[in-house]
């Protein structure tokens, strides 16, 4: 009687941890993922003026990443306080983007032009 006892309680402790579990890991699969947020200094690769996306060239350690950037319509880009429209990012220019990562991509919140390309000088 007494290892009837001893199973039956066993059998439902294992249930209130399996429902536990369950609980938590549906809790964790459901919540809404949290934005990343991110400053970015780098090379302008290329631009979509369609799109409104700029690829970025970004130096990590030793590595070299390739991000792309969507640009929303309300976003304004700053070039020594001015503003200024996308055509002023060509490729080679030099930016600090802050953005954030959702599910969709990276999103910029904004624009600083640092540094224009420099012009090519041919002999």
């Amino acid at each position: 009687m007494r290892l009837a006892a001893r199973m039956a309680t066993l059998a439902m402790i294992a249930g209130l941890a399996a429902g536990i579990a369950g609980a938590s890991l549906a809790a964790e699969t459901s919540a809404p993922r949290v934005a990343h947020y991110a400053q970015l200094t780098g090379t302008v690769v290329a631009v979509d003026q369609r799109a409104r996306t700029v690829q970025l060239l970004t130096g990590v350690g030793h590595a070299l990443r390739v991000t792309r950037i969507h640009l929303p319509a309300e976003l304004g880009i700053r070039a020594r306080g001015v503003e200024t429209p996308l055509s002023a990012l060509p490729p080679g220019c030099i930016v600090r983007i802050e953005c954030k990562s959702t599910r969709t991509g990276t999103d910029a919140s904004s624009v600083e032009l640092l540094q224009k390309p420099p012009s090519s000088h041919r002999p």
